[in-house]
């Protein structure tokens, strides 16, 4: 499944067949969210929990942050550089938070 934004920069699933607006589930959010790491970083998912600290539990340093927001943004076609929310993502918990966050907001736009 690809991920995309509508006309109004709602984070919703593309279909091949249907443009139809579906917004992600949380769920979705984290599953899609947890494939990035795995499917970019190779990690194994059974390393990726809530709490899991990105820099010190799952390894990632400061070069793989940035692979780490392109694929985020690849992955959802979301741009995340300019949010300052970002700073403070330390755990997946706090990624999935904030991506959770912003498909909230577009439901909301």
């Amino acid at each position: 499944m690809h991920y995309g934004l509508y006309r109004n920069n709602s984070l919703v699933k593309i279909g091949q067949k249907s443009l139809e607006k579906v917004y992600m589930t949380d769920s979705e959010i984290i599953a899609a969210v947890n494939d990035v790491f795995v499917d970019s970083f190779e990690i194994p998912r059974e390393q990726i929990k809530p709490e899991a600290q990105i820099f010190g539990d799952l390894g990632l340093d400061s070069l793989d942050i940035v692979d780490l927001v392109a694929a985020i943004q690849k992955k959802f076609s979301i741009q995340v550089r300019d949010d300052e929310r970002v700073r403070s993502i330390r755990t997946m918990q706090d990624l999935y938070n904030y991506l959770i966050m912003i498909n909230r907001e577009q439901k909301g736009a």
